[in-house]
């Protein structure tokens, strides 16, 4: 790691566990609340950590051209918005790690820092079930944003985030508060202690993108089951989409309300499976063995 001489160290050491706590709060139309354990990594773009099967990170998983380096990613998208990463800049990625050959990361953070490790810009990089994915540009550390991007079936494409962020050597914030119609409707946060990698704590990362895979959809279907309202996806502009019949045309066919929102959630989640890469499709052959005649012997 790369410091100025004569710069105390004001962010934590890379590559970093940090161990932390999840929280999501709904505030209506129907209530829900949950709060779990859970680790992500905290890495440096110029010396990303490889511990193979357990945990790596690709290119492909984030913004950019699979063909280039994440920093070379992260250099274009900013210069795009107007910010320019200098030579001398470190770039501090808060991400889960590819493990087991597969990873999901529902938010990404980039903090850019100066030569004094000041932070200059960051990027949140947003993913959603569907193999989408959504950046924003800001400056640090409070800062509000126009949400741009389907993420959860129960919230409509409109309203503010409210962004808190903070990156000291022994703590990492990242705090989430959506507006709509002018309340607040849901907040999301992480809180949690960078700590240098042991084989133990790699251990349970290595499990982390399960979980929050597994924890995405049980949530669902828990508000699904509450008949909170399901949000119509417009597919994004080459991504494509299954897409399911208009309403009045199920209707026509003679199926309830009830059927139209189960159909609706089983497409919207199977969609989600194909995109990801989780679900997949194998065809097998049953062949009948001919029997051959044998001469009498």
């Amino acid at each position: 790691m790369v410091r100025v001489p004569g710069v105390p160290a004001i962010v934590p050491g890379v590559p970093a566990i940090v161990p932390g706590r999840v929280s999501h709060s709904r505030r209506g139309p129907k209530r829900h609340r949950f709060r779990y354990r859970t680790y992500q990594w905290l890495v440096d773009l110029d010396d990303l950590p490889d511990h193979r099967s357990l945990a790596s990170f690709r290119v492909a998983d984030h913004l950019g051209d699979a063909s280039r380096s994440l920093r070379e990613n992260v250099a274009a998208f900013a210069a795009a918005r107007g910010e320019v990463l200098e030579s001398g800049d470190r770039v501090l990625m808060l991400a889960n790690a590819r493990s087991l050959g597969y990873v999901f990361n529902p938010l990404t953070v980039f903090w850019c820092l100066g030569p004094a490790e000041e932070p200059r810009w960051v990027i949140l990089e947003v993913h959603n079930t569907y193999g989408e994915r959504h950046a924003y540009l800001a400056r640090p550390d409070r800062f509000s944003l126009r949400k741009e991007f389907y993420v959860s079936p129960f919230f409509a494409v409109n309203g503010q985030y409210d962004v808190t962020l903070r990156l000291d050597r022994d703590r990492i914030n990242v705090v989430i508060d959506l507006s709509q119609h002018g309340s607040r409707v849901f907040s999301a946060t992480f809180a949690g202690r960078p700590r240098p990698v042991r084989r133990t704590t790699l251990l349970v990362a290595a499990l982390v993108p399960y979980q929050v895979w597994a924890l995405i959809r049980l949530h669902g279907i828990w508000l699904w089951l509450r008949r909170l309202p399901v949000v119509r996806r417009t597919p994004r502009s080459g991504s494509g989409g299954s897409g399911s019949p208009r309403a009045d045309e199920i209707a026509g066919l003679g199926f309830d309300a009830v059927f139209r929102r189960m159909w609706e959630f089983y497409l919207a989640y199977s969609e989600a499976g194909f995109r990801s890469g989780y679900l997949g499709v194998s065809q097998f052959a049953l062949v009948r063995r001919q029997r051959r005649n044998r001469p009498w012997s």
